[in-house]
């Protein structure tokens, strides 16, 4: 339950960073369509990555002598590393695109 509320937060706040680009850009509705294209697009690549990524962990638990360890470092580099990096690259690819588009 823990990881589906982290994939969950971790894909909405990719998702926002693109409706996000979009306003600052003062983007018209194109604009908006775009972005919102582009974030759900990351948003289902950020869910897969990191539902891949727990079952690496999860499901060879002989490869990890501390599986449980590594699930605690895996839940804090999701929300102090990946989340904030996805979001900001995300708003970084629709702001480019919304250049180019406009």
């Amino acid at each position: 339950m823990l990881f589906t509320l982290l994939t969950l937060t971790s894909s909405v706040s990719v998702f926002v960073g693109a409706i996000t680009a979009a306003s600052e850009a003062k983007a018209k509705l194109g604009g908006y369509v775009l972005a919102i294209t582009i974030g759900s697009l990351l948003a289902v690549c950020n869910a897969w990555t990191m539902h891949k990524v727990v079952e690496l962990l999860v499901g060879h638990p002989s490869r990890y002598s501390e599986s449980r360890w590594s699930l605690h470092v895996f839940f804090f580099v999701v929300v102090c590393v990946w989340a904030p990096l996805w979001t900001i690259l995300t708003m970084w690819i629709t702001s480019t695109f919304l250049r180019l588009v406009a």
